[in-house]
């Protein structure tokens, strides 16, 4: 893996703090009375960061393990039903994902050149490898911190 994108990885639990810290809480549920161009879908600060969370245990973590476990799995992704469940707070969902991230980090560190190139299958992306995977994990961080700034400038209009 390239050190830049571990790098991004192990930096994102901080960078997603600091990106959430700045705003009012009064904006964690806040909704704009448009979500056209979001980036992120319809989902408020605070659904974000449930989503974020789960994508880490139940999607990725998982993804990377059947990889590492099964012959070329057939891993179709259903959504994730975290947006509006659970009653934690921002700093407890903050590092319930911190100690998750530092666990995919664990597993990644481990791997040598044979697991990195194994294949997956990922629903609608075809065939792909557990390096792949990680560069998906990469994107679906780079795409969260948008959706935060896009709320922002949102808020910033209202």
């Amino acid at each position: 893996m390239h050190l830049v994108t571990f790098t991004a990885l192990a930096e994102f639990p901080d960078r997603l703090e600091s990106h959430f810290k700045v705003l009012p809480t009064e904006l964690y549920d806040w909704r704009p009375p448009s979500w056209a161009s979001s980036p992120c879908g319809e989902l408020t600060a605070i659904q974000q960061l449930r989503v974020i969370k789960a994508h880490e245990i139940e999607r990725f973590q998982v993804c990377i393990s059947r990889a590492l476990l099964e012959e070329k799995p057939d891993i179709r992704i259903e959504a994730i039903d975290a947006v509006e469940a659970g009653d934690e707070s921002a700093e407890d969902l903050l590092k319930i994902f911190r100690e998750a991230r530092k666990r995919t980090l664990s597993i990644l560190e481990g791997l040598n050149d044979e697991q990195w190139k194994r294949a997956v299958i990922l629903g609608d992306h075809g065939e792909t490898t557990v390096l792949g995977l990680v560069h998906f994990l990469s994107s679906h961080d780079l795409t969260q911190l948008a959706g935060l700034q896009w709320l922002q400038g949102e808020a910033n209009l209202a």
